[in-house]
């Protein structure tokens, strides 16, 4: 009997995306060799988008409590040097440490702020009538 918590593939997602175009399965990562996580390609910010994540449960785990680690160089840190690591920026250098893969997939969407806006940044992701 298989463990009814045993999962194929995990996804983290933000609840304030506007997803305007569809997930594609054939973006899950089942079949890797590897533990493999897929984000979107695009607003990376100099490191890898940190919105979006698909991934076996192994790697998704590591990916999910990943603010530990972020915390632990923060206070191992000089004060100011991490000021300048990004949430994008700290992702890319979390996953070369953790080797884990990190594989884009070609998909975009877009921030709406509590106010129900489309972040300005993201308009051009958005859907006409939202944008």
């Amino acid at each position: 009997m298989r463990d009814p918590l045993s999962f194929d593939v995990i996804i983290s997602a933000r609840p304030d995306i506007l997803y305007s175009q569809p997930f594609d399965p054939n973006w899950l990562p089942l079949r890797a060799r590897k533990p493999t996580i897929r984000i979107p390609e695009f607003h990376t910010e100099g490191g890898l988008n940190d919105r979006f994540a698909v991934g076996s449960p192994g790697a998704m785990i590591k990916y999910m409590l990943r603010g530990h680690d972020y915390m632990e160089l923060h206070l191992s840190s000089k004060p100011g040097v991490h000021k300048r690591l990004t949430g994008e920026k700290f992702l890319a250098l979390w996953a070369r440490q953790n080797r884990v893969k990190m594989s884009p997939i070609p998909w975009s969407f877009a921030r709406i702020r509590a106010d129900g806006r489309i972040a300005e940044k993201d308009r051009e992701f958005a859907p006409a009538e939202h944008a």
